[in-house]
């Protein structure tokens, strides 16, 4: 069966793993040319020796590829970035990757769309395209977004300027196919727009705020953080979380809905059913509290 995800028009331009992002610095990244550095990537896996000891080894690219889905193997692949993180220059990478790169291949799968779209044999096969490559470009967006937020291989500073370059760009091609096709199924654009919108409204991604799908930035975060940690040790969650939920998005600091929030709580192990509309007047009485947090954040940043 014919995937559309499989042409080239479409591989070049879509990424979503941090195998991608690194692939894309080892082609186009280099070091300062002063310096006899280069980038390379190297391919591992852990191996039980004994009970309870482990031993990494070198692997192939091949093997890494063929294996790496297994659950029950252990394969590791990243760039010496270690090596090289004094001596990359990041301006080369940025003139010839934003300049050339994203652009070109932009342009390349822009053309392929068009192709799909208007020239389908029937209306039909038009919407289903569109629907479906505006749910991949999403999902590419999404992907990214999850690689900044494992609390274990942290992205650093290079990678974190590759998903970023990405994120926007498939913002802007999400702007364009809509603008172009949305005459085809205006209702299908609609919808789309609705189940998105918070999601294509994600400024670029900071390396230190480790929720961006919760808040707009690093400080909403913290200021949560800090309320956090005092409200679940008492039992009034429903009430605490609520006026927290309210207080953030009054100050513009939650990128998340009602629902979003309470599933985030969930994964902190608090679990309210809803968010109580009476904890979102300015004269709760845990206004003040909440605006000593608030002022102590946005002053240590």
């Amino acid at each position: 069966m014919f995937s559309i995800w499989e042409t080239f028009e479409f591989k070049i331009y879509l990424i979503g793993s941090i195998y991608d992002v690194d692939e894309i610095v080892l082609k186009y990244g280099d070091c300062d040319y002063k310096n006899e550095k280069k980038i390379e990537r190297y391919f591992s896996k852990y191996e039980n020796r004994k009970p309870n000891e482990w031993k990494e080894i070198s692997v192939t690219k091949e093997e890494y590829l063929e294996s790496r889905h297994i659950e029950e193997e252990q394969y590791m692949s990243d760039l010496n970035y270690q090596d090289i993180d004094t001596e990359f220059c990041i301006m080369c990478l940025e003139s010839e990757f934003l300049n050339n790169i994203i652009p070109d291949t932009k342009t390349i799968f822009l053309n392929r769309v068009s192709e799909l779209i208007i020239n389908s044999e029937f209306e039909g096969k038009s919407k289903v395209y569109l629907n479906e490559i505006l749910d991949g470009l999403t999902d590419c967006i999404k992907n990214l977004i999850f690689i900044t937020t494992k609390s274990y291989n942290k992205p650093n500073d290079i990678q974190i300027f590759v998903i970023n370059s990405y994120l926007e760009s498939y913002k802007k091609t999400i702007s364009i196919i809509i603008s172009k096709y949305k005459f085809i199924d205006p209702f299908l654009i609609e919808n789309f727009l609705m189940k998105n919108s918070q999601l294509l409204e994600i400024d670029t991604i900071s390396q230190e705020n480790p929720h961006p799908l919760i808040f707009r930035s690093l400080e909403g975060f913290l200021i949560f953080e800090k309320l956090h940690n005092d409200y679940k040790k008492e039992k009034y969650h429903l009430a605490n979380y609520s006026f927290l939920f309210y207080a953030l998005e009054r100050d513009g600091l939650l990128n998340s809905t009602q629902k979003s929030f309470r599933d985030f709580l969930a994964t902190q192990n608090i679990f309210i059913d809803k968010i109580d509309a009476r904890q979102a007047g300015r004269d709760n009485k845990k206004v003040n509290y909440y605006r000593t947090i608030y002022d102590s954040v946005l002053k240590a940043h």
